[in-house]
């Protein structure tokens, strides 16, 4: 629809509450309120799902030959991921760039980082955008939006690609592998879990119920050697 995801339902649930849920979750925790998490929490159920309906908006506005309004939603997609970044070296704050920056910081033999195809990616949709502008027709903006909706999947896929990262992390984390504080490393874990374990359903449902029932709701104990186990799955 128009606004996005603003009237989906989930679960005979609207999904546009979830990410709110969350973070009111969050603030409410018998651990106490934690001011870092709620930053990353925010920025993950609100900013990131944000964004990719904004990318998602772009490609409807292209298809429906509704791109000559003020609004650019490739524009406000950027936003999203680049905030007030200034310093493309810095990986400190609550943006999306940096914190795809420390995602990747936690793992080496990348020869280009999240944050480098990003940019490519998102110049390349305004460009698709623009092109949008010029379609004269149906048919012709019919087709801009197919190849510009393959560009925003392929997008969104490596937006999710710093999901993944802080998951493994967490999973090392909670399998005593890295070190984390005790509050972190199981906050932190139920965070990621929320926003990846989902996406493996759309994979495997049984791996999923698996990895919800032993992450989430058993919070079995990890050890190396289930690390290796969870993370064969994940893969």
């Amino acid at each position: 629809d128009g606004d996005g995801y603003s009237n989906k339902m989930f679960d005979g649930k609207p999904l546009l509450p979830f990410g709110d849920t969350i973070v009111a979750d969050e603030m409410e925790k018998e651990s106490g309120f934690d001011a870092k998490l709620t930053a990353e929490t925010i920025s993950l159920v609100n900013v990131w799902m944000a964004m990719t309906s904004e990318l998602y908006r772009a490609v409807a506005y292209c298809r429906d030959g509704t791109t000559n309004s003020d609004r650019n939603p490739v524009d406000d997609a950027a936003a999203f991921w680049f905030g007030s970044q200034v310093d493309p070296n810095k990986t400190t704050g609550s943006t999306l760039f940096a914190w795809a920056g420390r995602a990747q910081s936690e793992f080496t033999g990348f020869a280009s980082g999240v944050n480098d195809e990003m940019i490519e990616m998102l110049s390349s949709l305004q460009n698709s955008y623009a092109g949008c502008k010029a379609a004269a027709g149906k048919n012709q903006r019919k087709n801009r939006a197919l190849m510009m909706k393959t560009d925003v999947d392929y997008t969104i896929q490596i937006m999710t690609v710093p999901l993944v990262q802080n998951f493994i992390r967490s999973l090392a984390s909670v399998s005593g592998i890295a070190n984390q504080a005790l509050n972190d490393r199981d906050n932190y874990m139920v965070l990621y879990s929320l926003m990846v374990l989902p996406l493996i359903s759309i994979c495997d449902e049984i791996i999923f119920d698996d990895l919800w029932e032993d992450v989430l709701v058993g919070k079995q104990p990890y050890t190396a050697v289930t690390f290796s186990e969870t993370l064969k799955m994940v893969q």
